[in-house]
């Protein structure tokens, strides 16, 4: 792999951690498609030893960055839900110790003239 083809997937891989970092997904379908044709490309050539570690540290971190950022959405998706739930009306332990939802009365915003 010629250092032009190595320069361009370090690019890549550094433009993918750049969208992780700021939130930008919608960015990571192309990059994924870019990357996969650069690594296919790193396996039919023979890189030095120092560009193959660059590359494994910069794909582990981006795996990492990965994880995080799925974990993230995870959480806040709990999150929406847990609000959802609690708009919705309050589940607490009645006297007998059974589950029960109390309603939530919305209050209506009264506007004055």
């Amino acid at each position: 792999m010629h250092d032009s083809e190595i320069t361009a997937l370090i690019a890549t891989l550094q433009a993918e951690r750049a969208a992780l970092q700021s939130g930008k997904f919608g960015q990571l379908l192309a990059l994924e498609n870019t990357k996969s044709a650069q690594l296919q490309a790193l396996e039919n050539r023979q890189p030095s030893k120092q560009s193959i570690q660059t590359i494994r540290d910069m794909l582990a971190q981006n795996q990492r960055l990965f994880a995080a950022a799925i974990a993230g959405v995870n959480a806040a998706r709990k999150r929406i839900d847990a609000l959802q739930t609690v708009r919705s009306g309050l589940n607490i332990y009645d006297q007998s110790g059974a589950l029960a939802m109390v309603p939530v009365q919305q209050s209506a915003v009264e506007k004055k003239a």
